[in-house]
């Protein structure tokens, strides 16, 4: 098909894109929709009324399934070295109490959060187990370990979606952040994947090509939407970046020249100021999900990564607990002040 682009986003096999929306509507039934709806509704009511509604149980997780990462890129927490658990890798029988005890609302799983999840010895057994039990599935990855192999595993392991990250188009470029990492493994990975889709005749997974905004990335996104579609990608995304560490240094090293390329501006002294955060009014985010670490701790946020706010453990308290707690109640609440924000919240993209 011809190359459709929305924003930062540009669709390149309508086929593989509607299969996968068709993906997840299947998973949807009266009850799960009904519940969508109250989460829709007491979101927007809290943001109208700065006043606090809540009603429903998480449509989607994300569960956290290693720890660890085999780069080391500059601006994030596990590549800082800033990211410690107690369980590097989540053990299975963990991850199957998860699926378990997890309300039947929940259909959607982000199988990532910090570190690599394809490290993970038992990876390809942890997706079939949630594919077995009725959920749709989505991992992020560096892919300098999808040989064609891997790719064969992860088709057969009924993956729905994968993010492969192609942060620069040139060993220069893409080294320079993805640290240890090779671009032409990314590139590889991508037509890998494409490859033993084909060969296995399914539909899955939904295979898309992701590339980080940075000084060094800007002048070649167009050429990154070319490059990802010839390789085999379904679907290309230019995302913007997050600054961890919020100075000088950092802003004139990586952020865009383009101001709609980037989610920071920078003040007098040249720090970067988050341009975005004043509009966080009871994000919706914590409305309908939350976030499950290697270890069993229960964060409300992906943007919590060295959980400054655990809710609870899995492994000692049940999921609905903890989501029900005055904790995770205190929590939603205190962003409907928009003055008041938590710390993770203030370096955050809504």
């Amino acid at each position: 098909m011809a190359n459709i682009k929305i924003g930062l986003k540009a669709f390149f096999n309508a086929r593989a894109i509607l299969h996968d929306m068709s993906s997840v509507i299947e998973k949807l039934n009266y009850h799960r929709a009904c519940n969508i709806l109250k989460l829709f509704f007491s979101n927007k009511l809290s943001r109208i009324t700065s006043k606090y509604f809540h009603s429903g149980k998480p449509w989607s997780l994300s569960i956290e399934t290693t720890s660890v990462c085999n780069l080391n890129c500059p601006q994030c927490a596990c590549g800082m070295g800033l990211i410690q658990r107690s369980a590097a890798f989540i053990d299975i029988s963990l991850f199957e109490h998860i699926l378990n005890d997890i309300p039947s609302t929940c259909f959607y799983l982000n199988l990532y959060f910090q570190g690599e999840p394809l490290l993970h010895p038992r990876f390809e057994e942890l997706v079939s187990l949630a594919a077995s039990k009725g959920f749709y599935t989505s991992i992020s990855t560096n892919a300098q370990l999808i040989d064609q192999q891997k790719a064969d595993q992860i088709i057969c392991s009924g993956l729905n979606r994968i993010i492969i990250s192609l942060d620069g188009l040139t060993e220069k470029d893409y080294s320079s952040y993805r640290i240890g990492g090779e671009v032409n493994k990314a590139m590889n990975a991508i037509a890998y994947l494409n490859q033993a889709r084909k060969k296995s005749g399914s539909k899955k997974p939904l295979i898309i090509a992701q590339m980080l905004l940075t000084k060094d990335t800007e002048p070649h996104y167009k050429a990154f939407y070319r490059i990802a579609k010839n390789l085999g990608a379904d679907l290309a995304i230019c995302k913007t970046m997050q600054l961890m560490s919020l100075d000088e240094n950092s802003a004139k090293k990586y952020l865009p020249v383009k101001k709609a390329f980037s989610r920071y501006k920078t003040n007098e002294n040249g720090i970067p100021v988050p341009v975005h955060n004043k509009g966080i009014k009871a994000c919706s985010r914590l409305w309908h999900s939350a976030v499950i670490t290697s270890d069993g701790c229960v964060v409300p946020c992906c943007y919590d990564k060295c959980p400054e706010y655990v809710m609870g453990n899995i492994g000692k308290d049940r999921f609905l607990d903890i989501w029900n707690s005055n904790e995770m109640l205190a929590f939603r609440k205190q962003t409907i002040d928009a003055s008041s924000l938590p710390s993770i919240c203030r370096n955050c993209k809504p």
